[in-house]
């Protein structure tokens, strides 16, 4: 049995319940509740008689009615409507037609102590095992699922989809600036490999805390509980099988993306807004890492990226992406004004994650993606 992020034996038997009492035709949403109607979302089905009788004014979509129910007293709700509310606050409800998992990373290797949060794993429920895998690494403070309208695009568009755990803090571009040229490399190396790279005591990570480590064990875990699944096709004598792999990524975590493609041949590598490493000279001359320019093992056709006009650091951004050699028929400048909902808000960078989430760049997305062979 698979053993998702706070789920209990009780636990899983309220929600195989709850599954059974959906249709395969029910509408699809945040949660199912921008088309929420009763009887037919998930939330209905675990939910129903709460919703009728604490939320029915509240508006549906943009998570209105989770916290609506969230903001009840614990004795208010049934034991199937609490375990929704709080899978559904953590981006892993059940969703119809589609598989969901959060895995906390320690239940996959008890060595992982740091970040210890969830793995988000998600894919069509008629996507093959043969399917490639598409693997999101958030920013700096970012945790999963993350940026869950391109993640259900890439299930749509035929991968199956994880968003990985990490160590993602300190940013890399806090840290390296006035260190040595090498320091981003190595940074991310200690980051992605663990492989006995010391960067500073504070924060190194051992082999078993790498993003390859959480990735490795999160696919065998991931194999042991359904065999059918064949989650093994992505690995290769014990490493990632890359080749079947698409990576992506936002900021920190689209650094890693590159960093790796650089090394390993991948599927695909998709980067939003990063990477822009850079040292930091006499004057506060900027100059781009070293790393950024050496070889790819990824050829220059599987490589994607976008930035924002007016992000803070755009300049870095096209000259990374120009030394990274993406061509520019696979680059995207994006270009629109703030959305209204993030005006007023305190944000240094605005627009740094806006081609990751705004709606108005979601064929810019599907491009990025293709579809999965």
């Amino acid at each position: 049995m698979r053993r998702p992020l706070l789920h209990s034996g009780m636990t899983a038997l309220l929600l195989a319940q709850i599954s059974c009492l959906l249709p395969t035709s029910a509408a699809l949403g945040q949660i199912a509740e921008d088309n929420a109607t009763v009887a037919t979302t998930p939330m209905s089905a675990a939910c129903g008689q709460e919703l009728q009788q604490f939320c029915s004014g509240v508006q549906p979509g943009q998570g209105r009615l989770i916290r609506c129910l969230a903001g009840r007293p614990s004795g208010d709700l049934s034991s199937a409507c609490k375990i929704f509310v709080a899978q559904a606050r953590e981006g892993c409800a059940p969703e119809p037609n589609r598989s969901v998992q959060c895995i906390k990373p320690s239940d996959t290797d008890p060595a992982i102590k740091r970040f210890d949060r969830l793995h988000y794993v998600l894919f069509n429920q008629t996507t093959p095992p043969t399917a490639n895998l598409l693997v999101f690494l958030p920013g700096t403070f970012g945790r999963p699922p993350g940026p869950t309208a391109f993640l259900h695009a890439a299930a749509d568009s035929g991968y199956r989809v994880i968003s990985l755990d990490y160590n993602d803090e300190p940013a890399v571009n806090v840290y390296c600036p006035r260190k040595s040229p090498a320091c981003s490399s190595n940074f991310r190396r200690m980051r992605i490999y663990g492989d006995g790279i010391s960067i500073d005591t504070s924060f190194d990570n051992s082999i078993a805390e790498s993003i390859v480590n959480r990735l490795v064990k999160l696919l065998v875990y991931l194999n042991s509980q359904d065999l059918r699944q064949n989650w093994s096709a992505y690995l290769d004598g014990g490493a990632p099988n890359w080749d079947r792999i698409v990576l992506a990524g936002q900021s920190q975590g689209a650094g890693m993306a590159a960093y790796i493609a650089k090394r390993d041949l991948v599927g695909r590598v998709i980067l939003f807004s990063s990477p822009w490493d850079f040292v930091a000279s006499n004057g506060n001359v900027r100059t781009l890492a070293p790393w950024i320019a050496m070889p790819s093992k990824t050829p220059p056709e599987r490589w994607f990226g976008g930035y924002h006009q007016h992000e803070n650091e755009v300049n870095l951004l096209a000259k990374s992406y120009a030394a990274l050699r993406i061509p520019p028929q696979n680059i995207r400048v994006f270009k629109g004004d703030l959305p209204a909902s993030e005006n007023g808000k305190r944000d240094m960078n605005p627009f740094h994650g806006l081609g990751l989430y705004d709606p108005a760049y979601e064929q810019d997305r599907a491009f990025f993606l293709g579809h999965s062979p």
